[in-house]
């Protein structure tokens, strides 16, 4: 289990506080890492592979693992000539590379017996139901300070671990009043009624990349991936 997202820079790791006040009742719901790939042992050793190339952002070894009828989001032809188009066109190699490893990363959910899909916020009803994916964010790491105003230094106003927040203002970002031009901070909604700012990298979306892998004749592949809605 990770503690805050491995993408985050160093000087973020000032925002993490991991001791203070509980600050009951500000998290509208806590949303920890869970992973089922534990239930298959070549499920683990696919998902070690497939990290080991993302880390060498190995672009022909990833092609190889994915299915040629795969699913390519919103708009897009199933087959590997959208998902080339998709993935590594326009300059989107290492975005969706990046998001592909910390997915995997974070762990996923067995859908059924051949299905596995990540992160595992986005899958197998993890999500709360009735709650607006377009409205909500997942704080994703322990200790995650909510600050009074968009600054480093501001007054902490929630201390949340793995929490759901609202987005009164969607994902509109605000500098850091502190004087940091590596940190934009987010508005969002706490479950007290409260609002604070989250620094953004901590914000994960659940309409962020999906991908879901299949096990076709003894083997994993990359099945179907999605991006927004």
């Amino acid at each position: 289990m990770i503690r805050y997202p491995r993408a985050v820079p160093p000087v973020l790791a000032a925002l993490i506080v991991t001791v203070g006040p509980a600050f009951g009742g500000a998290q509208i719901a806590s949303l920890p890492p869970v992973d089922e790939a534990s239930r298959d042992s070549s499920l683990l050793r696919f998902r070690g592979d497939v990290l080991r190339a993302l880390q060498r952002r190995d672009t022909a070894f990833i092609v190889s693992i994915v299915a040629p009828n795969v699913g390519n989001g919103f708009g897009g032809d199933a087959g590997l000539k959208d998902f080339r188009y998709f993935w590594f066109g326009g300059g989107e190699r290492n975005r969706k590379m990046k998001q592909l490893r910390e997915a995997l990363q974070l762990g996923g959910a067995l859908i059924d017996d051949s299905t596995y899909a990540v992160p595992y916020y986005a899958y197998g009803g993890r999500f709360p139901s009735g709650l607006n994916a377009h409205g909500h964010a997942l704080v994703l790491g322990e200790g995650v300070s909510v600050r009074q105003s968009p600054g480093s230094q501001r007054p902490v106003v929630a201390i949340l671990t793995y929490g759901i927040v609202t987005l009164p203002k969607g994902w509109t970002g605000h500098p850091d009043q502190d004087g940091s031009s590596d940190v934009v901070w987010l508005q969002v909604g706490l479950g007290d009624g409260k609002v604070g700012y989250v620094a953004e990298p901590y914000l994960r979306s659940p309409l962020g990349l999906r991908v879901t892998f299949r096990k076709r004749n003894g083997h994993w592949v990359l099945t179907s991936w999605a991006e927004g809605d």
